[in-house]
C-alpha cells in the first residue's frame, strides 16, 4: 500500500510539472489532432456515402424520365410479381388482404401512384404502395427536386417524386404524382460497418495522438527552455563580469579621495588601474552587443573580395604582433588556377575580418612574449571554400576544454584569463559568425606545442 502511494505521489508530481511546463502546448497539439481526425472522419464517411449512393440515385433519376413505364409498373406490380405476401397483419386493417411475393426488403424498385391530393392509388397493385397506405402516409413533395432518403416498415429507401399533369390510370383514377423507391438496406449495412470501422480507427489514432502530443509539446519547449537557460547564464555571467571592473574602479577612485592633495603622478597607479578596467568594460560591452546581434540572427552581406584585402589585414596584425613582442607569420595561397591579386570571390569582409581578429587576439593573448603566431589563407575554388588556419605555440587547450571553448563565458583557466583580460565571449561569437556564413570552426593541438584553429566558410 505504501509503495502504491509512493508511485502515485511521484506520478502526480510529474504530471503537475508537465502541466505547468508543457500543458498549453500539449492542449494545442491535442486539439489540433482532434480537429484533424474529426474532419477526416467526416470527409471519409461523407465521401463514401455519396459514392455508394451515386449509382442508385442516377438510376432513379433515369427511371423518373419514363413516366409511362412507371405508371405501367405501378398498376401491374402484383400481376408481375404474384400475390400473397402480407403487409402489416392487422385484422382491423382494410388493407391486410394486400399481399405480394415481393417483400419490401428486396433490392428492387417500387412505384407508388398518388392522386392530385396526395392519396395512394395503387395500394392493391404494389406492396410499397400498400405499406404507405397502411401507415396513412401521403406524397412527400419535398422529394420532387432530387433523390432523398425514406424509411418505412424498418426498411431504408432512396426515393424521388415525379409530378404529373393529372393523367388517367387504367382503372379510371387520376394520377397526380409518381414516387419511385429503391431499397438500400445493403448499402446502409455496408455504410454502418464502414462508419464503425472509421470511428474505431480514428479513436485509435486519437489515443496515439495523445502520446504524440506529449512528445511534440516537450520537443517544442526544448529550444525555449534552452534559450531561457542561456539567457539566465548570459545575464548572470555578464553581471559578474561587470561587477568586477566596477568594484575595482570604485576602490581605486575611493583611494584618490584619501589623498586629495596628491598629484596625478603620485596617483598614477590608481588612475592607470581604473583606465584598464574602463578598457575591459568597453571590450565587454562591445562583445555583449555583438552577442545580442548574433542572437537576432546574423545575415552575411557578401561583396567582391580579393587577395589585397587580406594582405592589408595581415599587415596590421604584423604591426600589432611586433608591438606585443610576438612573431607573426602569414601566407595567402589562392592556388595555381587563380589570377593572383585580381582573383575575386564573394565574402562578407566585415564578418570574416571579425573572426580573424578574434582568433588573432586570442592567440596573441595566450602566447607568451617571444612566441609565434601563424595565419594562413587557402582558397579552394573547386569546393567554393575559403580556409583560415590560425596556429600558435602557446600553452594549448586540454581535450575536455576543447568541447567547451565555444560556449559563452567559458574560460580555460579563470585566474590566467582574468589576468589577461579574457571575457569568454570571443570564441563563442566567432563560432556563431562562422555558422551564419555556412561554415565550420574547429580546434586541434598545434604540434609540438600550442593550439590551431581551422575555419572553413563557403564563398
Amino acid at each position: 500500500m505504501i509503495k502504491i502511494e509512493k508511485y502515485w505521489e511521484l506520478f502526480r508530481q510529474k504530471l503537475n510539472k508537465f502541466i505547468k511546463g508543457s500543458g498549453k502546448n500539449f492542449s494545442r497539439f491535442l486539439l489540433a489532432f482532434t480537429g484533424i481526425f474529426l474532419v477526416l472522419a467526416a470527409l471519409i464517411i461523407q465521401t463514401t456515402r455519396a459514392g455508394m449512393y451515386s449509382s442508385t440515385d442516377n438510376d432513379l433519376r433515369s427511371k423518373a424520365m419514363d413516366q409511362a413505364g412507371l405508371i405501367y409498373q405501378g398498376q401491374n406490380s402484383f400481376a408481375n410479381f404474384g400475390a400473397h405476401a402480407a403487409l402489416p397483419n392487422d385484422q382491423n386493417n382494410s388493407y391486410n388482404n394486400v399481399v405480394s411475393d415481393r417483400p419490401l426488403h428486396n433490392a428492387g424498385n417500387y412505384v407508388v401512384l398518388y392522386d392530385p391530393s396526395g392519396a395512394v392509388i395503387n395500394y392493391e397493385s404494389d406492396p410499397m404502395a400498400a405499406a404507405v397506405k397502411a401507415e396513412n402516409r401521403k406524397v412527400d413533395t419535398s422529394f420532387s427536386d432530387d433523390v432523398g432518403s425514406y424509411h418505412l416498415d424498418g426498411q431504408s429507401f432512396r426515393t424521388i417524386v415525379v409530378k404529373l399533369d393529372s393523367l388517367q390510370a387504367t382503372n379510371g383514377s387520376v394520377i397526380g404524382y409518381i414516387q419511385i423507391f429503391q431499397n438500400v438496406n445493403q448499402i446502409e449495412d455496408s455504410l454502418n460497418i464502414i462508419t464503425f470501422e472509421v470511428i474505431i480507427t480514428m479513436i485509435a489514432f486519437w489515443f496515439v495522438s495523445l502520446f504524440v502530443s506529449v512528445y511534440l509539446s516537450r520537443v517544442s519547449l526544448r529550444p525555449v527552455e534552452a534559450a531561457l537557460e542561456r539567457q539566465k547564464a548570459f545575464v548572470s555571467n555578464a553581471s559578474h563580469e561587470l561587477r568586477t571592473p566596477l568594484a575595482i574602479m570604485q576602490n581605486r577612485l575611493q583611494l584618490l579621495f584619501q589623498n586629495p592633495d596628491a598629484t596625478i603622478l603620485q596617483e598614477s597607479e590608481n588612475i592607470s588601474a581604473s583606465l584598464n578596467e574602463v578598457r575591459n568594460m568597453r571590450v565587454l560591452t562591445s562583445n555583449l552587443l555583438n552577442m545580442a546581434k548574433s542572437d537576432g540572427a546574423i545575415e552575411p552581406q557578401p561583396v567582391d573580395t580579393n587577395k589585397i584585402f587580406f594582405e592589408e589585414v595581415f599587415e596590421n596584425y604584423g604591426i600589432l604582433s611586433h608591438e606585443r613582442q610576438r612573431t607573426f607569420n602569414s601566407s595567402i595561397n589562392f592556388g595555381k588556377d587563380h589570377q593572383g591579386d585580381n582573383e575575386k570571390f564573394k565574402l562578407d569582409q566585415d564578418l570574416f575580418k571579425q573572426v580573424m581578429t578574434i582568433l588573432f587576439d586570442n592567440s596573441t593573448k595566450y602566447t607568451d612574449e617571444g612566441g609565434e603566431i601563424d595565419m594562413s589563407l587557402t582558397l579552394f575554388k573547386s569546393k567554393n571554400e575559403l580556409q583560415l588556419v590560425v596556429a600558435d605555440n602557446g600553452l594549448g587547450i586540454s581535450i575536455a576544454d576543447k568541447k567547451k571553448i565555444f560556449d559563452r563565458f567559458f574560460r580555460v583557466d579563470e585566474a590566467r584569463t582574468r589576468g589577461k583580460g579574457g571575457l569568454g565571449l570571443g570564441l563563442s561569437l566567432a563560432n556563431e559568425i562562422v555558422t551564419a556564413m555556412k561554415g565550420k570552426i574547429t580546434v586541434e593541438d598545434n604540434k609540438p606545442k600550442g593550439t590551431k584553429f581551422i575555419v572553413k566558410v563557403k564563398i
